[in-house]
């Protein structure tokens, strides 16, 4: 395929677990493709070495749109693109074969409980967000979900005209392959439930406060290593609870690390006993993938894309429900061998059905013919 035909769209892509994803793939691929990407992402490029053809775009979601009516515009007539494939974004507005890979659970979840506890200008700004990617969506001429969850309710928002591919996430190749028995070599005197992902409303890590405090009634060590500051955390619980914070429950349970860059990431997964992840909206979490791949539990929120995506490799619990989200780690500190390993090999079948960085790399080629 000739580069000079096709961009490959990760301008709406500043952090998190589409940064992992779209440096993966760019790092595989820069002398095929052209790239459309944010500053941000451009910046994490260039800090690492990975060169490519790029086209550079803003930040801000306002300047982003204005640059692609005009510039973008532009550029695609002069250099004759006329194929795109948007990874996790809207789609780009312009007069091409548009492929659009959706990670946008949020445009298709109004019946989640994420909207009832988000604040209401927060929830007016993500409605208005809404409403553009989802009438930027139409215009897609296909678009890709990464599973059947997805493709349903996406068609449920979108209507049934539109033409739906279902194509699985790449695992990131930072992550090394550990074996199960490899597990059980960890030697933690308090179990580490790994948190990522930020205080994003939607990830409801400013509940992790309260089910501390359940688990310090009720006389149960853990420590949540956490990806992000304790002044951030702090900020947001009190934003969202109006918690009174002692700071003995922040010493003993919490380990703040603050961000972390993707290339370090592995190592939080191979000093960690399990991952816990209370997010009301996914589409295919990174963190479900690198859990896998690093031979590590899961505890998960009980939501439809959870158990679909972890199966039994999970165990689940309603993230709003303090009882339940604390009564569900004691019951993971509880599990025998054997229990465990059933997770963790139920997790590598999972890991097993996921496409390779060529084989994800062929089907975006076949769908671009």
């Amino acid at each position: 395929m000739s580069k000079e035909l096709t961009l490959i769209d990760f301008s709406s892509i500043k952090s998190g677990g589409g940064l992992q994803l779209s440096m993966n793939f760019i790092s595989e691929n820069s002398g095929s493709y052209t790239f459309v990407v944010s500053k941000s992402l451009y910046e994490y490029l260039v800090s690492l070495g990975i060169g490519g053809d790029y086209i550079v775009m803003p930040n801000n979601p306002f300047y982003r749109f204005i640059k692609e009516y005009t510039f973008l515009k532009r550029e695609i007539k002069k250099r004759h693109f006329s194929k795109s494939y948007t990874f996790f974004g809207p789609g780009l507005p312009l007069d091409l074969k548009n492929i659009v890979s959706v990670a946008y659970p949020i445009v298709c979840y109004p019946d989640s409980k994420y909207w009832h506890y988000v604040p209401y200008k927060e929830k007016v700004i993500k409605s208005f967000f809404n409403w553009f990617r989802i009438n930027r969506l139409k215009n897609a001429s296909l678009i890709v979900c990464e599973t059947e969850v997805m493709k349903k309710r996406l068609s449920s928002v979108l209507g049934k005209k539109q033409s739906y591919f279902i194509a699985p996430p790449v695992v990131t190749s930072f992550i090394k392959n550990i074996s199960v028995e490899d597990y059980f070599d960890k030697a933690h005197d308090v179990k580490r439930l790994l948190v990522l992902g930020g205080l994003a409303y939607h990830k409801n890590n400013w509940r992790l406060y309260s089910v501390a405090s359940e688990l310090n009634k009720k006389g149960i060590d853990i420590v949540f290593y956490c990806s992000f500051s304790e002044s951030d955390f702090i900020s947001h619980v009190l934003k969202m609870s109006r918690t009174k914070i002692d700071s003995t429950i922040l010493s003993k349970y919490f380990n703040f690390l603050g961000g972390v860059n993707p290339d370090k990431i592995g190592d939080l997964y191979y000093s960690a006993s399990a991952l816990i992840n209370l997010s009301d909206l996914e589409s295919f979490s990174n963190n479900y993938m690198e859990s896998w791949k690093s031979a590590l539990p899961i505890l998960a929120s009980d939501r439809d894309f959870s158990r679909h995506i972890c199966g039994r490799s999970a165990i689940y619990f309603e993230p709003h429900d303090i009882t339940s989200v604390a009564d569900n780690i004691i019951h993971f500190l509880n599990l025998d061998r054997e229990s465990l390993t059933k997770m963790l090999e139920e997790g590598k079948k999972r890991l097993a059905l996921l496409p390779s960085i060529e084989e994800k790399r062929a089907i975006i080629d076949e769908l671009l013919k």
